[in-house]
């Protein structure tokens, strides 16, 4: 009998370190917020499912520009609104997340020329303008933009597809209530709670070429 008993608690221990090992796949931080690395998050947002903010190619380069906000892209032609860099970068967005079979279902963009350029040079669907989304100054306390802001993302996103907005980190931060540091160009993934929006992850421009 004591020979069995070592022989279970032998099993058991086993098994315990093997499903340590395998994990889940994926980290849980305290509040249960899955955090994706590049690739794992790229997977993910395939099923469809997420709002998808990108912050604007120039956002925090030339922030006297955010001011001059317009209502067609036509307004924009004749600017310049992105240097030569910033528009590849935008370009190479587009490409990584077609490559990577990421369902967009809409493209909406704030009326700012940096952002709306950041949008149509992705190539991933016609780009609708949407002052809500327009940057918000992270020292100034406007609650009316704040709540024109927060009302842009109760919108319904359709089995299978992902709706994706370009914006500023400003308003990001604004949305979830924490303060989000990273370059210009990052995607940042969020699932629709009943609460609010839950954070998934984000990547980084050139993590796409991984």
């Amino acid at each position: 009998m004591e020979h069995l008993n070592s022989r279970l608690i032998l099993f058991v221990a086993t098994l315990f370190m093997v499903t340590s090992f395998i994990g889940t796949g994926q980290a849980d931080d305290s509040a249960g917020v899955r955090k994706w690395d590049a690739r794992r998050l790229a997977g993910e947002i395939q099923d469809g499912g997420h709002l998808l903010f990108l912050q604007s190619v120039a956002d925090g380069m030339n922030s006297s520009s955010k001011l001059n906000t317009t209502t067609t892209s036509e307004d924009c032609k004749s600017s310049s609104a992105l240097t030569t860099d910033q528009r590849q970068m935008a370009i190479a967005i587009g490409k990584g997340l077609q490559s990577r079979n990421v369902p967009i279902y809409s493209v909406r963009s704030a009326s700012t020329c940096d952002a709306i350029a950041t949008a149509e040079a992705l190539g991933v669907g016609s780009v609708q303008i949407e002052e809500s989304l327009n940057p918000i100054p992270s020292n100034t306390d406007n609650a009316t933009d704040i709540a024109k802001l927060k009302q842009s993302v109760t919108i319904d996103i359709p089995d299978g597809s992902n709706i994706l907005m370009v914006t500023f980190g400003s308003n990001i931060n604004r949305l979830i209530n924490a303060k989000i540091s990273n370059p210009s160009g990052t995607l940042h993934a969020f699932h629709k709670t009943e609460s609010g929006l839950a954070y998934v992850g984000s990547i980084a421009p050139d993590e796409w070429q991984k």
